[in-house]
């Protein structure tokens, strides 16, 4: 049936990939507002994350971006290269 939530093959392939994600939200601090840091790190989704956003944005922090981390791959291959 179209047009029911969650019911779509492509919607639920796509939550099995979220199930590997963090999404890590950096920014600055109002207690250190010259360095960026993590602000949290509990996010399961992107939709979450832009929630977790507009709250930390209430208690005054700002610059923030989200980090999303892939936890089924190979932690080998994220820093191959970088020596």
């Amino acid at each position: 049936m179209r047009g029911r939530k969650g019911s779509s093959p492509t919607r639920k392939r796509n939550e099995r990939r979220n199930e590997m994600k963090e999404f890590i939200i950096w920014g600055l601090s109002p207690k250190n507002p010259n360095e960026e840091q993590p602000l949290h790190t509990l996010c399961k989704s992107s939709q979450e994350a832009k929630a977790t956003i507009e709250i930390l944005r209430g208690h005054g922090c700002t610059e923030m971006r989200v980090q999303i981390l892939d936890l089924s791959a190979d932690p080998g291959e994220l820093f191959k290269g970088l020596i």
